[in-house]
């Protein structure tokens, strides 16, 4: 099954960039890194969505969509896939 995937790395500010190397090594699509931020956090315990806990992350959650959308296949923008 070939299907399309992404990859989006939860608490990228950790120091560890394996997998950040991995994925440039096999050349998986790199959709979005989100640090560590409290305010997600606490966010995420209380109910609250992250672009409403945090809203300067909404335009980057938007373009994770579109992202994602185009590698499944969902929306054609005018790029070709890798």
């Amino acid at each position: 099954m070939k299907l399309p995937f992404g990859v989006v790395i939860n608490r990228s500010d950790s120091g560890d960039d394996r997998v950040r190397e991995y994925c440039k090594k096999e050349s998986i699509p790199l959709l979005l890194e989100i640090p560590e931020d409290r305010r997600i956090a606490e966010g995420y315990s209380s109910g609250i969505p992250l672009v409403q806990a945090a809203p300067e992350y909404r335009e980057q959650f938007a373009r994770l969509a579109r992202d994602a959308a185009y590698l499944a296949g969902v929306v054609n923008d005018g790029r070709k896939h890798a």
